[in-house]
């Protein structure tokens, strides 16, 4: 009974030095930053974005998550599908929770890389077949400057605002996310720069 109070205890304060540690980053990201914090995509969002890759675009060989948090979206599409996936991010505690979730599911196609997401693309040569956001209306607007860098961009639940999207997937039967007190229903905003493949 001593050992399971010992391991309960120890439990507890690990817990509770995880939800200091990331409320502290959320309070840098919002209030230093001035960026969005990250929010953990659903398991819908992620199984929805998985079926589109595989439905309409099962020849993609890379993909990129442009603000990964943890990696759930980036593992789930690393799986499922044959692509490398490439999860960014910037945030240095959550980016430590995004690699070592990696190592303990060994998820060996999906390369966790630390920097900004925007700066990364900004700088790098490299062409993707796929783009997934998740980031909300602000930061989406940056990415009308990266169409070259993508085949197809996916965000979920917000437009790049400018840009008109190719097709889209309703998912607001699943709910909503929140931005800024604006409710926005769950979506699949696809967006296709070239025929894909070419």
């Amino acid at each position: 009974m001593e050992y399971i109070l010992i391991i309960l205890n120890i439990f507890m304060w690990v817990f509770i030095a995880y939800k200091l540690i990331q409320n502290i980053e959320r309070f840098r990201c919002v209030f230093v930053r001035r960026q969005i914090p990250f929010v953990p995509s659903e398991r819908v969002l992620r199984r929805e974005t998985v079926r589109e890759i595989f439905s309409h675009y099962p020849r993609a060989k890379t993909v990129v998550e442009i603000g990964a948090g943890y990696g759930g979206m980036a593992r789930a599409i690393a799986r499922k599908t044959s692509a490398q996936v490439y999860a960014i991010e910037n945030m240095p505690f959550t980016f430590f929770m995004l690699r070592t979730l990696n190592l303990l599911t060994r998820a060996r196609k999906c390369a966790a890389v630390r920097a900004d997401a925007f700066e990364y693309l900004t700088n790098t040569k490299r062409h993707f077949d796929i783009g997934i956001a998740y980031l909300g209306p602000g930061p989406n607007k940056k990415l009308q400057q990266f169409t070259k860098k993508f085949d197809v961009i996916i965000t979920l639940d917000a437009p790049i605002a400018g840009l008109a999207a190719t097709r889209t997937v309703d998912l607001s039967r699943y709910g909503f996310t929140r931005w800024d007190r604006v409710s926005y229903p769950h979506m699949l905003f696809i967006y296709e720069f070239r025929h894909f493949g070419s």
